[in-house]
């Protein structure tokens, strides 16, 4: 398997990689390492990987409709991340969204 690694986003790749993990098609070690790799090649030397929230479920913690939260994406309170054809956020930048 071939990752086009051209955003520099660890998290991206993290959540490309967790559903092999996931489908034992990768072992965690090798996910570990992989990711452990790309943090250091890009300047980013941490151990926990921040999670990822769908639309529906940042929707449901807080507590708004779909076109709300697409509302917020553009006025660029919130940062939408592709995965392919899938959209996530970041739940670190949803917890701020609520606490600031």
């Amino acid at each position: 398997m071939k990752i086009n690694y051209q955003t520099g986003d660890v998290n991206l790749a993290a959540a490309f990689l967790k559903p092999l993990v996931n489908n034992y098609q990768l072992s965690e070690d090798a996910y570990k390492s992989i990711i452990a790799t790309l943090r250091v090649s890009h300047g980013k030397a941490e151990t926990e990987l921040e999670a990822l929230l769908t639309i529906r479920d940042a929707c449901l913690y807080l507590k708004i409709s779909k076109p709300t939260l697409y509302a917020l994406i553009r006025k660029k309170q919130l940062k939408l991340r592709k995965i392919g054809k899938c959209s996530r956020l970041l739940q670190s930048d949803v917890y701020k969204l609520v606490n600031d």
